[in-house]
């Protein structure tokens, strides 16, 4: 997911649940619930990627400080 599909979801998401605040449906709060899954992931992908490239620079940086 690239910066804008993730806008959009989130924009999504937030839509989503404002209607459901307004509606109280439930199929609506199901909706809600997968956009706001859908951004949670993305969100957990994203912050396990970065932990991932961290610790690879880390390394890196210890091989070539014993130089």
């Amino acid at each position: 997911m690239n910066e804008k599909e993730f806008y959009n979801a989130v924009k999504a998401m937030r839509e989503m649940q404002m209607k459901y605040f307004r509606t109280k449906n439930i199929i609506v709060l199901k909706k809600a619930k997968a956009l706001e899954k859908k951004v949670d992931d993305y969100i957990k992908e994203d912050i396990y990627k970065k932990e991932i490239i961290k610790k690879q620079e880390e390394e890196i940086n210890e091989l070539f400080s014993n130089c």
